[in-house]
């Protein structure tokens, strides 16, 4: 399996303007989760790992993923509350019931908004309290190293993690979306990643002098 990296937070997935029951961030705990075809899975990691981003796919993809999980999980139910006896094991069996419900009703309401456009976006909104956390986590990882890879920059420019840390709020997020990407996306490198930072420190740059874009590239 390719490695996966994703920040998370608190928060529930906002599908199409709406808000999916809690356990819709939990469909790896399904236990049919290594029989599911490798882009089902992918769509349901990318349904939970949203957090501070707009993820968006073909809603006739996305009805299929939802009519294939749908199945297995009917096929499965018993099976369902026993896995997830496991992860919650002080929840009652009523509760359990509950949550396999709640898998369900994240299943209607996502095919419910895909029948109606022909594409689907989600997220989870960022909160100011996961977006300190992370950023720390992201700017000692850019400088430090991680998974023991040597880290992008050795000497990095002072004042590196103050222009991240005065970046505007969205800027910040875009920036902790390239850096997650350039970790699981093979055809996206840490190099790739850099341009992306410059980039972004360029805007900033020429947005604080008044120059235009394009004046900064001159």
């Amino acid at each position: 399996m390719s490695r996966r990296v994703d920040f998370v937070g608190k928060g529930p997935i906002i599908f199409e303007g709406r808000e999916l029951p809690e356990l819709a961030k939990g469909f790896e705990l399904v236990p049919f989760w290594e029989k599911l075809p490798p882009d089902t899975r992918d769509w349901l990691m990318d349904l939970h790992y949203c957090w501070g981003r707009t993820r968006r796919h073909g809603s006739r993809r996305i009805l299929r993923h939802v009519k294939l999980v749908r199945q297995k999980l009917n096929e499965e139910h018993a099976n369902a509350t026993e896995r997830l006896r496991l992860r919650f094991p002080e929840a009652t069996e009523a509760e359990l019931g509950e949550m396999v419900a709640d898998w369900h009703k994240s299943l209607d309401l996502i095919e419910a908004y895909a029948q109606r456009t022909k594409t689907c976006e989600w997220t989870i909104v960022a909160q100011d309290e996961s977006l300190e956390g992370n950023l720390k986590l992201a700017i000692k990882w850019y400088r430090d190293g991680v998974f023991g890879a040597p880290p992008l920059v050795r000497d990095l420019a002072p004042g590196f993690e103050f222009r991240i840390r005065s970046l505007p709020r969205e800027e910040q997020l875009e920036w902790l979306a390239s850096f997650t990407d350039s970790l699981t996306k093979k055809e996206t490198s840490w190099q790739r990643l850099w341009k992306q930072t410059r980039r972004l420190f360029c805007r900033r740059t020429a947005s604080d002098s008044g120059d235009s874009p394009q004046e900064s590239r001159a």
